[in-house]
């Protein structure tokens, strides 16, 4: 079963009454600018504002989780897009981003913050929230906001594209280390067979016993 709360993640909670319907498995994520400090955003998330989300991403890199990964925040507006695959705020998951402030609004992410935003799209997509790394089509798994509505979100603060190459990066190395332990894994019961296969062999030509204790003690295992 999927998990629902990033392991990495601290998690101070949004407030219970801005999430929508019952909870919902999602599609995709879509990248958020801030335009303020954290304290800001989550002062807005905490107040009056009809707005809420997933994540929030510091500029030092902690990731804040505000609402399990199914709940239906309101971080991109209800309207399908226009294949009808998508229903926004019930299908994505909102990911915003500290920085951005009025006057400097394309801020680059720091590399710590993109560093965090890898990773968090790597483990979305490993627990199946995130459908695909699609960057095109109405079906895609990654979007920005400004691509859901008429919004200038995120300013041009989120590098898709390296993101993309990044996780996919994480993935082909995870499945690599894989492959790698379960091949030592098997080499290592290898051994350890014909360990037992040798010892039988010693205790059969001394004329002794190759019952289980005699062959754990020939092995030297207690």
């Amino acid at each position: 079963m999927a998990e629902l709360w990033y392991p990495k993640a601290r998690r101070p909670y949004g407030p219970d009454y801005k999430v929508s319907g019952p909870p919902q498995a999602k599609k995709g994520a879509v990248y958020h600018s801030m335009v303020s400090s954290y304290a800001s955003a989550y002062g807005k998330l905490l107040g009056p504002a009809e707005s809420s989300w997933h994540f929030s991403v510091r500029q030092n890199g902690a990731v804040m989780q505000h609402y399990p990964v199914t709940a239906w925040a309101w971080h991109c507006g209800d309207r399908d897009d226009p294949a009808g695959e998508i229903s926004n705020n019930r299908d994505l998951i909102g990911i915003e981003h500290e920085g951005g402030p009025i006057g400097n609004e394309s801020e680059p992410l720091t590399s710590t913050q993109l560093t965090a935003t890898v990773e968090l799209t790597a483990w979305l997509y490993q627990q199946g929230h995130i459908a695909n790394l699609s960057q095109i089509g109405d079906n895609k798994g990654l979007w920005e906001h400004h691509e859901i509505v008429a919004t200038a979100c995120p300013s041009h603060r989120i590098p898709r594209r390296l993101i993309r190459t990044r996780v996919e990066r994480i993935l082909t190395e995870e499945e690599d280390m894989s492959e790698v332990l379960n091949e030592l894994k098997a080499q290592e019961k290898f051994r350890k067979i014909q360990a037992v296969h040798v010892a039988i062999g010693a205790l059969r030509g001394a004329g002794l016993p190759t019952d289980l204790k005699n062959v754990m003690l020939y092995l030297g295992i207690k």
